[in-house]
């Protein structure tokens, strides 16, 4: 018969193994970002549970020099925003992403325009929809895109 003490040290060499191999939130979404390999999001940024972490982690790449790692996080948050069913989840999405609407490429902010197309009227708090409105009288490229989010 196993001796009770060497049980309950294997069960805990094994729980704080498992705890080192683990990954935040945050280094997942950059892993992710960063892999140019990698089209769609794993299912491990797609827990409604981290949602507001992931669109968080994602954000801070808005600034980033690589246009297709910026549209990669927009994307991750459009998606995560939009599997979501919390309207909290939602609206962060949209702000996020009308926040990002001010990309300094073009092909990027059409993306993203209309990506925004696809979220619920309900979804637009009121600073996203003034946002938006700014954005109409700068006269952007594809302004067809945002005059369709305007309604």
């Amino acid at each position: 018969m196993p001796n009770p003490k060497n049980i309950l040290l294997f069960l805990l060499l094994i729980s704080i193994t498992e705890t080192g191999y683990s990954q935040s939130v945050s280094d997942r979404v950059s892993q992710y970002i960063r892999d140019a390999g990698t089209a769609n999001p794993p299912d491990q940024l797609r827990k409604e549970a981290d949602a507001l972490e992931v669109i968080a982690s994602a954000s801070s790449f808005f600034s980033d020099t690589l246009s297709q790692d910026r549209m990669k996080a927009y994307s991750l948050i459009s998606t995560v925003g939009l599997q979501s069913q919390k309207v909290n989840v939602r609206k962060e999405a949209v702000n996020k992403l009308v926040l990002a609407s001010g990309d300094k490429d073009g092909g990027n902010v059409g993306t993203l325009w209309s990506t925004l197309t696809r979220f619920n009227k309900e979804d637009f708090s009121s600073a996203a929809k003034d946002s938006l409105k700014k954005r109409f009288k700068l006269k952007p490229a594809h302004l067809n895109d945002l005059l369709k989010l305007m309604g």
